[in-house]
């Protein structure tokens, strides 16, 4: 219990520039980071309901 009051208490601090730079500076590379693998997740998911589309279509017309 101590040490949560402890973090608190450490969390309210306030932050230097030099600080607040580089947590900015990681949150963007993560947001980017992010961002890549969202166009990527999405690519993956266009071109499998492509397949599934293309899968039907050929299915419908054999049958």
């Amino acid at each position: 219990m101590r040490s949560l009051r402890k973090d608190r208490h450490m969390a309210r601090r306030p932050r230097d520039a030099d600080d607040a730079l580089f947590t900015f500076q990681l949150s963007r590379a993560t947001a980017e980071k992010i961002t890549v693998v969202a166009a990527m997740l999405k690519s993956v998911a266009g071109a499998l309901a492509s397949l599934i589309v293309l899968g039907l279509l050929i299915t419908a017309v054999f049958l």
